[in-house]
């Protein structure tokens, strides 16, 4: 069993050699990469113990943000964790893993120097944020309050169902019962007093909680 290694979680392996390259440079031979989602992720931590798990900033889609939080609150509370993003992530979405705790972000579209830096700080042990980003957060004139719970898991449903995701794999990667996504959806629709996704995305379009930014996102 490997422990105190550092574990990359990204849809993409592809990811995984870079990631494996990035970490021999600042000498973590240690590393391991995973595509696994849900409870699958949990038993892979459970399994190779990492100090750090770095998430790709996609990997949940535009709930990951929100899947962070749950994972450092109530699954997994002592884990230290980080995202990432060698791609386009709105700056919407950046801010939201601000919002719900997470204090290690890096993205490769603010710059190579600062992601860089930023990468050996986090695997230094210390909190880092992207420059932008951060400067980004601190100039927000009210910081928006986390919402309650359950409207969190309604807000994941209701994204990823404007997303396209269906019943099994919205239930697949937020870790609850089909049933459960079941009953989330017909109070999202009763909620925007919709007969079917399309109209249920147009209504909250025009509701002012979800906007498209390349993909459908929380407002």
């Amino acid at each position: 069993m490997n422990q105190g290694g550092i574990l990359f979680v990204s849809r993409s392996k592809g990811i995984f050699p870079l990631a494996r390259m990035l970490c021999r440079q600042f000498g973590c031979i240690n590393m391991k990469g995973t595509d696994r989602g849900a409870r699958a992720l949990n038993w892979v931590i459970n399994d190779y113990k990492p100090r750090l798990v770095f998430f790709e900033a996609g990997f949940y889609g535009t709930a990951t943000p929100y899947m962070l939080r749950r994972l450092r609150e109530e699954d997994m509370p002592g884990l230290t964790i980080a995202a990432f993003s060698l791609g386009e992530c709105p700056l919407d979405i950046e801010l939201r893993f601000l919002f719900y705790g997470v204090d290690r972000y890096i993205s490769l579209r603010h710059g190579m120097a600062d992601f860089m830096h930023g990468f050996k700080t986090i695997l230094d042990g210390k909190a880092y944020i992207a420059q932008k980003v951060q400067k980004a957060f601190e100039d927000l004139d009210v910081i928006p309050e986390p919402s309650s719970r359950e409207s969190d898991r309604e807000d994941e449903v209701l994204v990823l169902l404007a997303n396209g995701k269906r019943r099994k794999e919205i239930a697949e990667l937020l870790d609850i019962s089909q049933r459960t996504v079941a009953n989330h959806r017909t109070s999202i629709f009763s909620r925007y007093q919709a007969k079917n996704v399309p109209q249920m995305i147009r209504l909250a379009q025009n509701a002012g909680k979800i906007k498209l930014n390349g993909y459908y996102c929380l407002s």
